[in-house]
């Protein structure tokens, strides 16, 4: 095992701290610059090919390559939406043969638990369109009030 003299272990720290700073300055200079907090977010648009790919929109495109963007994704969703009807059929095809191996009384209560979380799931949305509504409502009051 190799000693360090005191000398060596100070320069050695001293250019670890000098090398941490102009990281973290780096890191500083390369930050975009953040969207104002009551800006209204883009609503998306439901065709995936007149979007960007995760996180390309955080990147400054020009107006020319987010065109040339949209064009490639237009050209591949046919054979991506394709590609995963051929994936859900055979996830359904294996999920098939899989209850094929259980015995009635497994199968039964297979369907138990899948009936119990298609409920919590309804009664999730239920909730939750209960409190959007909820909260729209009281977001009129106060422009009411506001008048």
């Amino acid at each position: 095992m190799r000693v360090f003299s005191r000398s060596s272990a100070a320069a050695l720290s001293s250019a670890a701290v000098v090398l941490m700073g102009a990281l973290s300055l780096v890191a500083q200079e390369a930050a975009a610059p953040k969207p104002a907090e009551n800006a209204p977010k883009a609503k998306r648009s439901g065709d995936a090919s007149r979007r960007v790919p995760d996180y390309f929109g955080d990147i400054g495109l020009s107006a020319e390559q987010k065109e040339s963007i949209y064009k490639i994704r237009e050209k591949h969703q046919s054979k991506i939406a394709d590609l995963l009807k051929q994936v859900a059929a055979a996830r359904k095809d294996e999920l098939a043969e899989c209850e094929t191996v259980l015995s009635d009384t497994q199968k039964q209560f297979l369907e138990q638990r899948r009936r119990a979380a298609a409920e919590k799931k309804a009664a999730a949305k239920k909730k939750s369109a209960e409190e959007k509504a909820s909260s729209e409502k009281k977001e009129e009051t106060k422009t009411d009030a506001a008048k």
